[in-house]
């Protein structure tokens, strides 16, 4: 019997936690964390955003959550996540959407970059044809996310999932500024370091030129494999921005002549000056007319078939049931889902870690210098844990759970620990008894590898 496809289904009403079973984490915030699920109804699978109600109203996030489901609830478009409802229980609210099996713009990036490092091409990963294509579709969602007056204010290659047949879908709109809606927020900062755009760092209002700033950033690190702006912690990489001037703008071999162009004027310190900002249709036209997009058929491409396949992403089947007696999703928080039962897992309130506001954690005293910090993704079995990663001068390596605030392990340093980098962004650090495999989505992996090894020199 045919079945129907997820992303053609419509709720009739706002189902409840009881309806789904609830599987592996996929991703995390500050305040929320997106799980694997399965209505049980249908055996479709969902991707389910649950946000912990007490946090949003102690860090004064209501205001947030509401724009992030008003903006989701009125936005169709194919190469944006889809989202089905919403609902609410006494602990959390949930947000139902699409689940997208083919990883994210991030993995692809780093696939590629060290695929050409082991062909010996250093400063380079994507194809001309693969960064043209997936930019493109990101053009077309923010020419249409525009058009309805929402500003997504935090592009970045972990916010651009790839459906199991490789289309790009924007996710994220945790921080989205509804232009059609009152915003107390104007002015407030959003975004990811090596993306946020000038005149964010400068308080001035987010518009639509600050999306097309982070473009321009994409296309330059799709075919280098980094991030164009980098400093050694997040005020030192908004100093680069700051003072970055695009006729000076140095680019390696792998980014063509036309990219350059391209990069160049969209990574322009004026906002208005910037291809596409123009608030017309004219703006658009502009910049999906230019050269390096030529060959592109704008009115067809969401039904061409990606020249990158991704593999095929098994989940667990989901079996923790939402109607388990005493179940909220609130309460499991736990870092270790995805490699535990629900019978081990322990009733936590979860607290806030931010990479650009952390507090010292307990666990390192004041007689203890931190060398360098990080939120990081650190390799746990077959998955990646976010975590806020602590170098300090014991040395020691000390990882803390970037959602609960939680210890999590400490890995002591010796003269004989190595660093290895794969990529801008990856690096394993390898000790007598183990390797640890980690991700710094900022590209800070030179940067921690000079700091633990001069850490363990002195």
């Amino acid at each position: 019997m045919a079945t129907t496809p997820a992303h053609a289904l419509q709720f009739d009403a706002a189902p409840e936690a009881s309806a789904f079973f609830f599987g592996n984490v996929l991703g995390q915030g500050s305040y929320a964390k997106v799980f694997h699920a399965q209505l049980k109804k249908s055996r479709l699978d969902f991707a389910v955003k649950v946000m912990d109600q007490s946090f949003i109203r102690k860090e004064n996030k209501t205001a947030f959550v509401l724009t992030e489901r008003k903006v989701m609830s009125r936005l169709s478009h194919p190469n944006i996540v889809k989202f089905y409802c919403s609902f609410r229980d006494h602990h959390s609210l949930y947000l139902v959407m699409e689940l997208c099996r083919g990883g994210d713009l991030f993995g692809l990036i780093s696939q590629e970059y060290q695929n050409q490092q082991e062909q010996g091409v250093s400063d380079a990963a994507c194809s001309f044809e693969l960064t043209q294509f997936y930019m493109a579709e990101l053009i077309n969602a923010l020419e249409y996310m525009h058009s309805q007056h929402v500003i997504h204010r935090d592009i970045k290659p972990d916010n651009l999932l790839l459906s199991k047949h490789g289309h790009l879908k924007v996710t994220d709109f945790g921080t989205a500024k509804d232009q059609d809606g009152e915003s107390s927020d104007v002015c407030q900062f959003c975004g990811t370091a090596s993306y946020v755009s000038p005149e964010v760092l400068h308080d001035k209002p987010a518009s639509r030129a600050a999306d097309l700033w982070a473009v321009g950033c994409l296309i330059f690190q799709m075919f280098t494999g980094r991030a164009p702006f980098v400093g050694e912690n997040d005020y030192l990489t908004f100093q680069v921005i700051i003072n970055h001037s695009s006729d000076e703008f140095e680019f390696p071999s792998s980014v063509p002549e036309t990219a350059q162009d391209l990069i160049r004027k969209l990574l322009v310190q004026e906002p208005d000056e910037r291809i596409g900002a123009q608030q017309n249709e004219e703006g658009y036209a502009e910049l999906k007319n230019h050269r390096f997009f030529e060959g592109i058929d704008w009115n067809t491409i969401v039904d061409q078939t990606p020249l990158y396949n991704p593999p095929k992403l098994d989940l667990p089947e989901p079996k923790l049931d939402g109607a388990s007696e005493n179940w909220t999703v609130a309460e499991y928080f736990s870092d270790d889902y995805s490699e535990s039962t629900s019978d081990e897992f322990s009733s936590k309130r979860s607290r806030n870690s931010s990479s650009l506001q952390r507090n010292r954690p307990a666990c390192i005293g004041y007689d203890e210098q931190i060398r360098f910090e990080s939120t990081v993704k650190v390799r746990s079995k077959m998955f990646n844990r976010t975590r806020d990663l602590y170098l300090t001068d014991a040395p020691r390596l000390i990882v803390i759970s970037a959602w609960s605030g939680r210890f999590k392990r400490e890995l002591f340093l010796t003269p004989d620990t190595t660093v290895n980098e794969i990529d801008p962004h990856t690096f394993d650090v390898v000790t007598r008894s183990e390797t640890i495999r980690i991700t710094d989505s900022n590209n800070l992996a030179q940067q921690w590898a000079r700091a633990i090894l001069e850490a363990v020199s002195e």
